[in-house]
């Protein structure tokens, strides 16, 4: 059941239009970069879902993953991307580097809110 929520996003708007409009179904705590977010979780605040922008100027979610993936003790963390689709198969580059899902950008945010609901009942 997801309950906390990592959101990494680098657009300082964004992030506090995603934030606040998430933290009415999960804790939100948000990150800048994949720096800052694995430094949240070394510290002790283990998130039950990432939320990770994909950009092309600061490749956030896919450091992020391989971060994670490396670590060990984190790989279990499922990770969402939002990314601007540069290609056709941005989505599945996401999903081989261990991201659960892919929303494309423009995106609606109640998918997303929709689908880690979803999440959180399973």
């Amino acid at each position: 059941m997801i309950k906390k929520i990592l959101l990494v996003e680098e657009h300082p708007n964004f992030r506090q239009f995603m934030g606040a409009f998430l933290c009415d179904y999960f804790e939100v705590m948000a990150a800048s970069n994949s720096m800052e977010a694995m430094a949240w979780i070394q510290k002790g605040y283990i998130p039950d879902c990432i939320v990770a922008e994909a950009d092309a100027k600061n490749e956030c979610a896919s450091d992020l993953l391989q971060m994670l993936q490396c670590t060990g003790m984190y790989a279990h963390i499922p990770v969402v991307v939002i990314g601007k689709m540069k290609h056709g198969n941005d989505g599945d580059q996401y999903r081989l580097l261990g991201a659960a899902k892919y929303f494309s950008k423009p995106f609606n945010p109640v998918f997303l809110k929709n689908y880690l609901l979803q999440q959180a009942a399973a």
